[in-house]
């Protein structure tokens, strides 16, 4: 089939398919599927593409940790800033991604925001692990983007949440704020019961592999719990401020 041919099937142009084939442009997701299909390849480029754009679109200090976040049975996040990326909606990832990344092309973010909703996506596929956030009220109550970004926001952590997706408790503004006011962090339990921290920074983060720095960041998320509300409780708040989001002005 010559790229003429190829890019009539699939809808893109001749010159396209040939930057494409040249490795001049990356082709988008949904690009690729009819790729896939045209070609009747089995989905193998698919894979591919998605072994590449997560190799190339996540910082090389993180690509370890989304790997051992694959193999985790457990894992255990806590946010006092943002919504977690692994619960975050399409809008609100864009939003915050375009936010840090002020000199990236739209390409860029493009892929960096799929490569984020795929980590949950990825998560379902196989056996759920257990999923529990402990959230800070004031990262669910600062607009990120729009109010109607963070009304969608709101109503995804609560579908995830009623389905039994995710487990997640809010600790609220009233709430003592010394313990609550550290980094993000995250405690993975792996295969083999190994268990793993990272601990996230403005750079990126670090992988806490030593007994007693995951130990301490166990004991730490155990702290937090004990200030933040009960699940059920923390999806009345996720309600009242997903109205209060929505009584703003857009």
């Amino acid at each position: 089939m010559t790229q003429r041919d190829l890019g009539i099937k699939v809808g893109l142009s001749h010159a396209m398919i040939g930057a494409i084939e040249r490795a001049q442009r990356r082709p988008q997701k949904d690009q690729v599927a009819d790729f896939d299909t045209t070609l009747a390849t089995g989905g193998i480029l698919s894979q591919i593409w998605d072994e590449l754009t997560t190799a190339s679109n996540v910082p090389a200090g993180f690509r370890d940790v989304l790997h051992l976040e694959q193999q985790s049975r457990q894992i255990r996040e806590f946010n006092a800033q943002i919504v977690p990326g692994i619960l975050q909606t399409r809008d609100y990832a864009r939003a915050l991604i375009r936010t840090r990344r002020i000199t990236a092309s739209q390409e860029e973010v493009d892929h960096l925001v799929e490569t984020r909703l795929n980590r949950l996506e990825k998560l379902r596929q196989g056996e759920l692990p257990l999923l529990w956030f402990v959230i800070r009220e004031a990262a669910l109550t600062q607009n990120m983007g729009n109010p109607a970004i963070m009304r969608g926001q709101m109503a995804h952590l609560t579908k995830l949440r009623t389905e039994g997706v995710v487990r997640i408790q809010v600790i609220p503004d009233s709430a003592p704020a010394p313990a609550a006011l550290c980094e993000a962090f995250r405690v993975m339990t792996i295969e083999g019961a190994n268990t793993i921290g990272y601990v996230e920074h403005a750079l990126g983060g670090e992988v806490k592999a030593l007994a007693q720095q995951v130990d301490d960041l166990i004991t730490f998320f155990e702290t937090l719990l004990g200030e933040a509300l009960s699940p059920s409780a923390s999806l009345e708040l996720i309600g009242t401020i997903s109205g209060e989001h929505h009584g703003e002005m857009d």
